[in-house]
Formats: structure tokens, C-alpha cells, sequence
């Protein structure tokens, strides 16, 4: 067990997913040229590591379909501010929990 004043690295891997590569609901321009580096650093002598990947239940508020007639990347205002509205994408379903 770690003592409060040692320190621990950690690899993080956020929201790289099939979603935001080319042919995907939200591609990212070259969004797999990320996937070298990250298979590089996990493959590193440094572990721990995490990844996560992002999903939406059907219809979530932050989909253009959820506010019709708004089309996706027009914004809205919210209890909390302003949102972007999205195209729907990484349905909870699991074909969306594909790793890349």
C-alpha cells in the first residue's frame, strides 16, 4: 500500500473509441494516428494503466435528436448553460464497447 507521501504513475486512456476514427458517428481528422503512441506508452514499463470509453442511453439530452427540430452542432440552452447538440453516437449497445 502506498504511504500518503509516495507517488504512483498512472497511464490514462480517454474516449479513444471507434466512434471518433474515420467511418465513425463523430470522426476526428487522422483520429487513428493516435493509436501507435498509446499502444507504445501501455506497452511501456509503466503501469498501472485505465482506458474509458464514452456511451449514451437512446435519446440523451445531448443528442440533436432529443430537440427536434434542431439539427446536430446548433446549441441550446440548458439549466446549466449553453449545449452543443451532438449527432447520436456510441449507442449503449455492445458493438459500441468494440475496443480499437
Amino acid at each position: 500500500m502506498l504511504k500518503p507521501t509516495e507517488r504512483k504513475t498512472i497511464r490514462g486512456v480517454v474516449g479513444v473509441q471507434p466512434t471518433f476514427m474515420p467511418g465513425g458517428a463523430l470522426p476526428g481528422p487522422d483520429g487513428e494516428a493516435v493509436i501507435p503512441a498509446i499502444n507504445g506508452l501501455l506497452a511501456s514499463r509503466f503501469a498501472p494503466a485505465f482506458a474509458t470509453q464514452d456511451w449514451h442511453p437512446e435519446r440523451h439530452t445531448y443528442f440533436a435528436s432529443a430537440h427536434s427540430p434542431h439539427a446536430p452542432f446548433a446549441t441550446i440552452e440548458m439549466p446549466y448553460g449553453t449545449q452543443t447538440l451532438w449527432p447520436d453516437h456510441t449507442p449503449l449497445i455492445p458493438a459500441a464497447y468494440e475496443t480499437v
